[in-house]
């Protein structure tokens, strides 16, 4: 099976997974990122500390790690998509919590202590438990001349090489 690519997205296309979260975030003026994958799935990276303030209607945090960044959350929830986007994002990834709903697949994660429970008002709450790399050290980091941008393709960048080659005057 091959691994999702995600890309950063102002907006996701529909309704769905995340929805609910999505608009408690923009109701409470947080910055935060979506990401689709190239595999339909969804993602939100919110910062920690409007969480665990209490900052987002619905959503509280207990017992997070000190030296959780970012709390990532993700439609389908489980630890395979969350380790391809934890990848994508290089050494960032190494402060990003993913959190879980109960009974997901955590593979390739290890548990955290702390939980983040999510109440959209109609539905019962949802309790999501914390997880992170199982070895954040080995998370890449990336130099900016190797990193792409998440969401060119390979020919976009191939492109931008070529005209940045003919305009210093030189041919592959």
């Amino acid at each position: 099976m091959n691994q999702p690519r995600w890309q950063s997205v102002d907006s996701f296309t529909d309704g769905g997974g995340l929805s609910d979260l999505d608009r408690s975030v923009l109701v409470a003026g947080v910055s935060f990122q979506r990401f689709q994958s190239s595999t339909s799935g969804r993602a939100l990276l919110l910062p920690a500390q409007p969480v665990a303030e209490g900052k987002i209607p619905g959503i509280a945090s207990t017992d997070a790690p000190a030296d959780a960044g970012e709390l990532l959350f993700l439609d389908p929830a489980d630890g395979v998509s969350a380790v391809s986007l934890l990848g994508a994002l290089g050494g960032r990834a190494r402060a990003v919590r993913v959190a879980l709903p109960r009974g997901a697949d955590p593979s390739g994660l290890t548990p955290e202590s702390g939980r983040v429970i999510f109440s959209s008002g109609s539905d019962s709450p949802v309790v999501y438990d914390l997880f992170r790399s199982v070895d954040p050290g080995t998370l890449k980091l990336k130099g900016q001349r190797d990193l792409s941008k998440l969401g060119e393709d390979s020919d976009v960048l191939e492109q931008r090489s070529k005209w940045f080659q003919a305009r210093e005057g030189r041919s592959e």
